[in-house]
């Protein structure tokens, strides 16, 4: 049974060469196997959070309309990751409509000490605050509290089961502060349905002139214990 995936891929910073080489080879895998089961969402660039994501879901809305149907999954891709070519089928393995409807790439940060994309949320006082994770797996699908949108597979029907707002940000003078990426986290725990992270699909998040990665994590912790 063909499934109907919707690609989404948000422009903030502009395009850059070495992501925008990287996603275009992905895509033109994806169209290959999938054809007119993959729909390239058509989305209005440089738009800030939680716009940029708000925008996303009526572009989704638009094409399900014009194509009479909902789509299975959808597919969110940033402007700043560089991905393998087989990004899409290890999440898709990784995935379940039932057990598993959110899978993200694993992406580590692009500032110091380039830590992973993902964290342990406690609850002090009716406050949520992140501890995000030293160092992660290096394959299999864990269970994570809240997982960076770099790269993230979607079961529609999440959107039917979590009610909006499904994207936002929570300023640090509430309850701590809450980015993007934890906020859509902290919505689908707060309707008992748990993200999950792929180690085994890993992304590179690109800066200043290199690609951020595992490697790049490990070996600024080693020049931290030997300084």
């Amino acid at each position: 049974m063909t499934e109907t995936v919707a690609l989404a891929i948000p422009v903030y910073e502009g395009i850059k060469p070495v992501p925008a080489r990287a996603i275009i080879s992905l895509c033109r895998r994806m169209d290959r196997t999938m054809g007119d089961d993959l729909w390239l969402l058509e989305l209005k660039d440089r738009l800030t959070y939680p716009f940029s994501h708000n925008a996303m879901m009526d572009a989704l809305f638009d094409r399900e309309k014009l194509e009479g149907h909902e789509c299975d999954w959808l597919f969110i891709l940033e402007d700043d990751i560089v991905p393998k070519p087989d990004l899409y089928e290890k999440l898709r393995a990784a995935a379940d409509p039932d057990t598993r409807p959110c899978v993200a790439a694993l992406a580590y940060c692009r500032q110091p000490p380039f830590l992973p994309g993902a964290a342990t949320v406690h609850k002090v006082n009716g406050t949520c605050y992140g501890q995000q994770w030293r160092s992660a797996p290096e394959s299999g699908t864990v269970p994570a509290d809240s997982v960076a949108m770099c790269a993230m597979l979607i079961h529609r029907s999440l959107f039917r089961r979590v009610s909006k707002p499904w994207f936002g940000i929570i300023g640090p003078e509430s309850t701590g502060g809450m980015g993007p990426d934890a906020f859509w986290s902290r919505r689908l725990k707060d309707h008992g349905i748990q993200p999950y992270l792929c180690c085994g699909a890993e992304v590179g998040h690109w800066t200043t002139g290199e690609v951020v990665d595992r490697d790049t994590s490990q070996a600024w912790a080693k020049q931290q214990q030997s300084s």
